[in-house]
């Protein structure tokens, strides 16, 4: 159908707002064609809007459609808005079905804490029979086959799995570390405090975006679940808007958020342009509240651009320690986005986790005072004592129930999605304790002066 393949173009280029109007178009609307439905409900997932992404997957379900990547599909909807129980039962009747997309058995896996008793392990072993060995779906199965092994306390044997899915991922996509090193020296070369003077005119009133970034499992999506809760603060997921709308207005597609064509073109860039085009394609997610948040880890790359565009924005970081953020990563199976490259190797997290720590030093030296750092494990120990700084920092007073995490029930996109649904705790903070002997070269690395 040619109108889908419009707005899938629209939103490719970050036009969201023209996408999502068509999105409304009878055509759709009224359709009761699955494929139709099916990739409508992608659109709408990649927009943010979760709840209607879902209605069109069951419409989808009404109107016939079927096979083991629907069931994934629908699973993957459930589970975003919160409906775990029915989607493990997709997942069970989707891997059961013979031939499941591979990321099925790792999303079944990551859902609960797998027992002796109730596992997949023979499952997944039958699965990896069938897949190149080379293969990113391969890579799935081996991080499904860690996690239920992790939760089963056969740590070597998980290890060695979680081992044998990063080298797959880490040959896939090599990371170049020097590479990085450079393009990150350039960018803080042009990125001066004279620079990053923002060119806006400070009048605008509108809703404004609170940016949530930091490397991912950090505790972004914890804080964006307790910034959600607040009355004036609508959560408007992992927006890829302020990319999009720098690679626009510097007439180039970054695979990233940054590469080495768009810091050249940085200095050319019509910055009061990128930031008008960045609320009008995203204000619509404000929902009639003062502000939204825009939660996409990698922004953190860009948090000094962001404030020369977005003068009013708030940006806050997420900062954890590095055996835990690193190891974190290490697990996660982050997908094969060349954001990620740096993930599936112990050396190139260390690399990466250090480009971090740099690159957010430079924000904090020519922007003083206009990023809020937050440490992980102070906003899982004393939440409401760190969420009384947040929202400070942005200017709103504290609600008491803004802590409560469990009790958010608007959609969530993230990895994190079925941890997020319990309340603050502080469990992940040691996960990494039971691999401190396979870890020690990683330890070793990130105390040493020199990485």
């Amino acid at each position: 159908m040619l109108l889908g393949e419009l707005i899938g173009g629209l939103l490719k280029v970050g036009e969201m707002v023209a996408g999502r109007r068509l999105l409304d178009d009878p055509a759709i609307s009224t359709s009761a064609d699955p494929n139709v439905l099916v990739r409508a409900a992608r659109q709408r997932k990649a927009l943010g809007e979760h709840k209607a992404a879902l209605a069109l997957i069951e419409r989808a379900a009404r109107a016939g459609a079927r096979g083991p990547t629907f069931l994934f599909q629908r699973a993957t909807q459930l589970l975003f808005n919160g409906r775990i129980e029915e989607a493990e039962a997709d997942l069970e009747q989707c891997i059961a079905s013979g031939s499941p997309p591979t990321r099925a058995y790792l999303e079944l896996a990551t859902l609960r804490t797998q027992t002796a008793q109730r596992n997949h392990l023979r499952a997944i072993k039958l699965a990896m029979d069938r897949v190149d060995p080379k293969t990113e779906d391969y890579a799935f199965l081996e991080f499904a086959y860690y996690k239920e092994l992790e939760d089963l306390g056969r740590f070597g044997d998980a290890w060695r799995a979680l081992e044998r899915g990063n080298a797959v991922l880490h040959a896939l996509m090599p990371y170049d570390a020097e590479h990085e090193s450079a393009m990150f020296d350039r960018l803080m070369e042009v990125c001066t405090p004279e620079f990053l003077r923002s060119e806006t005119d400070d009048s605008d009133e509108g809703p404004q975006p609170i940016f949530v970034v930091g490397l991912p499992r950090s505790g972004t999506t914890v804080l964006e679940r307790i910034l959600g809760n607040h009355s004036q603060i609508e959560s408007a997921g992992e927006l890829v808007a302020f990319p999009r709308a720098l690679a626009w207005m510097v007439d180039h597609d970054s695979p990233g958020v940054m590469d080495d064509v768009t810091v050249e073109r940085l200095v050319d860039a019509d910055w009061p342009a990128i930031g008008q085009r960045y609320l009008e394609q995203t204000r619509w997610h404000a929902r009639g509240n003062a502000f939204y948040v825009d939660k996409l880890p990698p922004n953190w790359i860009l948090a000094g651009l962001i404030h020369k565009a977005l003068p009013h924005a708030r940006i806050i970081n997420l900062m954890r320690e590095g055996v835990g953020v690193c190891f974190s990563n290490w697990r996660a199976c982050l997908g094969t986005h060349p954001e990620y490259r740096y993930a599936y190797d112990l050396g190139s997290l260390v690399a990466h986790f250090r480009q971090h720590r740099r690159l957010m030093a430079h924000w904090h030296r020519v922007l003083p005072g206009k990023i809020l750092d937050v440490d992980y494990a102070s906003l899982v120990r004393d939440p409401e004592a760190t969420a009384r700084e947040i929202f400070a920092f942005c200017g709103l007073p504290f609600e008491p129930h803004c802590t409560d995490i469990a009790g958010n029930l608007s959609p969530v996109s993230s990895l994190s999605a079925p941890q997020v649904r319990e309340p603050i705790h502080t469990r992940s903070s040691a996960s990494w304790k039971p691999y401190a002997a396979q870890l020690e070269p990683l330890i070793r690395a990130l105390s040493s002066p020199t990485g």
